[in-house]
């Protein structure tokens, strides 16, 4: 029997980052995707983005245990995604409106451990620009506002078609 793929999705910040399920308010269509995730088969996770540690010990658990990975991440939740993939293997890295105020937490995607990357992005926002020069295998244009990225249906579809292809 095949191993469960795992994704692991990290919001942004919330109306009240000191919360901890703060990102959960500002990015709920995150949180439709990860159950839609289950529902296909991951064992799917969201967390805010500064849930590093935990975030480190399912990615880890994973990759020992021959699983395969997607990292997905919103707003400030990019910075968080594109951390875990510089030292960890993942076969899927999706990212969404990275912001630009994150500037160098933002990391490059390490194609030597990512094995392929899509970014969502409006370039021409400042709030959800960011990323572009960041070696994502895929770039698609948006003229979503900032916090409606995740809730954009062609967003969401795109999204789980790419994750279909790890099942």
């Amino acid at each position: 029997m095949a191993k469960r793929p795992v994704a692991v999705l990290f919001y942004g910040a919330g109306p009240l980052p000191w919360l901890e399920w703060g990102g959960s308010l500002t990015c709920p269509g995150l949180t439709y995707i990860r159950d839609r995730l289950a529902m296909l088969g991951f064992t799917a996770y969201a967390m805010t983005f500064g849930r590093i540690e935990s975030a480190l010990a399912i990615v880890r658990e994973a990759n020992r245990n021959g699983q395969r990975l997607l990292l997905g991440g919103m707003s400030l939740g990019v910075t968080t995604a594109t951390l875990i993939q510089t030292t960890n293997k993942c076969d899927l890295l999706q990212c969404m409106a990275a912001s630009k105020f994150a500037g160098a937490n933002n990391r490059p995607v390490n194609h030597a451990m990512t094995k392929r990357s899509v970014l969502w992005a409006n370039p021409a926002s400042e709030m959800s620009g960011a990323g572009l020069n960041l070696g994502f295998d895929e770039i698609i244009s948006s003229e979503d506002a900032h916090l409606l990225f995740d809730l954009d249906p062609r967003v969401i579809d795109k999204f789980l078609e790419n994750a279909r292809t790890l099942l």
